[in-house]
């Protein structure tokens, strides 16, 4: 799986409980909200509330972790991807599958 800063919410849930199955995370560590849910109320100036209403736990009582790290890390490097349409977090990905991890 493809992991970075963007990576939030259920796809952090998703992505610890697949690493947990033996699925391999590359890339990034990810935003840091897998472990809350968030509701949001209008205010009567036009603003929003944003208020975090739960928090997930294993069985056992331990949480969840706020965010998820890499199995492999493998940061995306903008100038590659932008300058020569290079996607290095891909090609770590793809290498690690193919045995050739860097």
């Amino acid at each position: 799986m493809l992991v970075g800063p963007n990576t939030a919410s259920c796809s952090e849930v998703f992505t610890y409980y697949a690493q947990r199955a033996g699925v391999l995370a590359v890339g990034e560590a990810t935003r840091g909200v897998g472990n809350s849910g968030v509701t949001f109320r209008p205010l009567p100036d036009g603003g929003v509330l944003s208020v975090t209403m739960l928090r997930a736990y294993w069985p056992d009582g331990t949480p969840l972790p706020e965010r998820v790290q890499p199995d492999l890390l493998a940061p995306t490097d903008l100038d590659a991807l932008t300058g020569e349409g290079r996607d290095t977090t891909l090609q770590a990905a793809l290498d690690a599958l193919n045995g050739h991890a860097r």
